[in-house]
């Protein structure tokens, strides 16, 4: 069973409506379906967007997780918990990349700070009340289904609405395609969720990551290689951000130790298949 805070069709299990502040109705969900394990990855995501409405991302981020590690502890405390937090907690740290799981933390932005308190209270729940608790910081990822409002999907979008008027060219719009980022396939990422889930070790944190940095060129050169459209690139101010020092790698040798876990999806694929994504959503 899923919980999300707007239900759409299409899912391919049930879900149930509630929103994580509202913690009567997630204290109830929670007593009525005693779950085995929880997958938790609610939250605002957008770390531009954070710096715009720091509160809203303290409350849901922060708040919200308290809410449903409170509601495990009172209702489901066997249930296993995957907190999902980020490689954003990094992102302000000086030492060599890759980073690994023994560097102090550094956010540069309010998501990263809320993601970093929410694996706080955590790491609380279990060391004070046992709650059997995994931190899993993935860092960049994306696939088929990801919204416009993520890098890749977003390239991926504007190049299939520029194929649906094949006899002109069309214009991309970018920001800072000098950023380097460390991008794993989603499918990836969801498999080390689980592995995790399975064989994580309590009140330990893991990083998800490719441990290579790819910049945005690269991203976008490879959407325009893959479409079928003629394409222009132009900057938007809108969409620049400064780069802010080294590109944010992970390391993940420690989840590849418990889990032998390594990224099978190659970027390309990820691309080509985002881009199919969209091409059949606007059919």
């Amino acid at each position: 069973m899923g919980i999300d805070n707007r239900v759409s069709s299409g899912s391919s299990i049930p879900v149930m409506e509630c929103d994580i502040l509202d913690f009567a109705r997630l204290l109830s969900i929670v007593a009525d379906f005693r779950p085995d394990r929880v997958f938790h990855l609610a939250g605002r995501t957008r770390p531009s967007e954070s710096l715009r409405m720091p509160r809203e991302f303290y409350l849901v981020n922060v708040q919200g997780t308290v809410n449903l590690l409170e509601a495990l502890r009172l209702k489901a405390p066997e249930a296993h918990c995957l907190l999902v937090s980020s490689g954003e907690v990094y992102a302000s740290v000086s030492a060599p990349r890759p980073v690994d799981e023994t560097c102090p933390p550094a956010p540069a932005n309010p998501y990263g700070s809320s993601k970093l308190l929410a694996e706080m209270a955590g790491l609380r729940y279990w060391h004070d009340f046992g709650l059997r608790l995994v931190v899993a910081r993935p860092f960049n990822h994306s696939g088929p289904g990801q919204s416009e409002s993520f890098v890749i999907s977003d390239f991926c979008r504007q190049a299939v609405l520029i194929e649906r008027t094949p006899d002109q060219a069309g214009v991309i719009a970018v920001g800072n395609l000098e950023v380097a980022r460390d991008f794993l396939d989603v499918r990836d990422v969801v498999a080390a969720y689980v592995g995790l889930a399975e064989k994580g070790i309590e009140g330990e944190v893991y990083n998800i990551a490719s441990g290579r940095a790819v910049a945005i060129r690269s991203v976008l050169d490879t959407v325009l290689r893959l479409t079928k459209a003629r394409i222009r690139v132009e900057v938007a101010s809108e969409k620049y951000r400064p780069a802010a020092g080294q590109p944010l790698i992970g390391d993940s040798g420690k989840l590849c130790r418990l889990l032998g876990w390594q990224p099978l999806i190659p970027l390309e694929q990820t691309i080509s298949e985002t881009l199919e994504f969209w091409r059949q959503r606007m059919t």
